[in-house]
């Protein structure tokens, strides 16, 4: 969890897109494949709600919306229903098919491998 006391909706979600374009820069290095890195974020405010427990369920709620929408998302709670955080997509489609086709060989290596 980060906290971002007084701070509006707007610049809270810019900060989320903060992270996550910072997350999608980073390569995991399994021996000479490396695999781009996502992460799914949730964004709630506290103005709109009844304290700690609330607050969590509605980033919770937010999370799980992103991580069902798909990978390098993020979604916010703004007090009513849950939005998506808009994100540039031209970046991240070429890397995405880059990491299910390695995901997809190590699967194959892993097959071949125990049989």
């Amino acid at each position: 969890a980060i906290l971002l006391p007084e701070t509006e909706y707007a610049k809270g979600n810019e900060a989320a897109l903060r992270i996550i374009h910072a997350v999608r820069e980073q390569l995991f290095c399994a021996g000479e494949a490396k695999i781009p890195l996502t992460i799914s974020v949730g964004v709630a405010q506290v103005a709109d709600l009844n304290g700690p427990e609330e607050l969590v369920a509605r980033a919770d709620e937010a999370l799980y919306a992103a991580k069902s929408a798909g990978r390098d998302r993020g979604y916010y709670f703004d007090g009513q229903r849950i939005l998506s955080i808009l994100l540039e997509t031209s970046d991240k489609v070429e890397p995405v098919r880059e990491f299910d086709e390695v995901c997809a060989d190590l699967r194959t290596r892993l097959m071949d491998a125990t049989h």
